[in-house]
């Protein structure tokens, strides 16, 4: 999906609260992969397919936000990191919410109790 803003968007904490004040807290297990469409105008991000028609359904577009399906993957804002799985295309995924979701094996140090240093956490 694709959630558009009237304004730059600085922190994606902003389009999750926007999403959690019309769709509920629970809307955190739905949403995967969020990350910045290019120019930082909106995100897009990943739900499960059975979740689509109820979120179409509790959301409502105002003058600052629109929620659309996206046909096609958006022009994306390039990993910070580099090295993402983007396949060298430009475009790669950086899974926000501390690594919670996506299949890129960053999470690998998540629920394990461990402190991991700056450099060592990101692969410097």
């Amino acid at each position: 999906m694709i959630l558009r803003c009237s304004e730059e968007i600085n922190n994606m904490s902003y389009a999750w609260r926007r999403l959690r004040d019309l769709l509920g807290d629970d809307v955190d297990r739905k949403v995967n992969r969020m990350c910045f469409l290019k120019g930082k105008m909106g995100v897009c991000f990943d739900i499960p397919a059975a979740d689509l028609k109820e979120i179409e359904a509790r959301w409502e577009d105002s003058k600052q936000w629109r929620l659309c399906v996206a046909t096609e993957l958006p022009e994306l804002v390039e990993s910070q990191r580099g090295g993402g799985n983007g396949g060298g295309n430009g475009r790669s995924f950086s899974s926000s919410r501390n690594g919670r979701r996506g299949s890129s094996g960053r999470n690998r140090f998540r629920s394990r109790g461990q402190k991991r240093s700056f450099d060592r956490a990101f692969d410097r």
